[in-house]
């Protein structure tokens, strides 16, 4: 019977500590599509819409249906 309380007791001790493991929750943000078709980006941008661009159509030359 000893072992069976062990057992209860330590179960309920470790409990607790379950719910202190982190969740992170991130927001879904969604661009209005007639901004993303407008094409009208901040010029401060434009380096980052090169390297998309660029490693976009890198992958893309990769994969099956280029053989």
């Amino acid at each position: 019977m000893f072992g069976l309380t062990t057992l209860v007791l330590s179960v309920l001790a470790v409990a607790p500590s379950i719910n202190a493991i982190p969740y992170k929750d991130y927001d879904n943000d969604f661009l209005d599509p007639s901004y993303i078709l407008s094409k009208n980006y901040s010029s401060t941008t434009a380096a980052a819409q090169q390297s998309v661009v660029e490693w976009a159509d890198y992958l893309a030359a990769q994969g099956p249906w280029c053989e």
